[in-house]
């Protein structure tokens, strides 16, 4: 079974305590995350884990292997993959089409 590497864990949640207060109350319905240059995809399935957010975008030049292998250490958070895609492409042209 895939597991997190240990730093990009502390990383990527220390990302999401820094940031989720800042937009607890101000996302409107559907409540939407675009994960920037996420690689692996944690802090999205961070932020879909403790349903912060609706649905959330991975958005990176191309898709990592290790995203998959992180989809499946957290499978048991998140049942619905519908709610996490991803989007490949340069985040300067895809961004406006979001």
């Amino acid at each position: 079974r895939p597991k997190p590497n240990t730093k990009e864990m502390k990383e990527s949640l220390a990302f999401f305590k820094k940031t989720e207060s800042l937009l607890t109350g101000k996302l409107t319905s559907p409540r939407v995350l675009i994960d920037i240059c996420g690689g692996h995809g944690m802090i999205a399935m961070i932020y879909l884990a403790f349903q912060k957010v609706d649905l959330a975008v991975v958005l990176d030049k191309e898709e990592r292997a290790s995203l998959n292998s992180m989809w499946m250490a957290w499978a048991e958070f998140l049942p619905d993959r519908t709610k996490l895609q991803v989007v490949l492409g340069d985040f300067r042209a895809t961004l406006p089409g979001l």
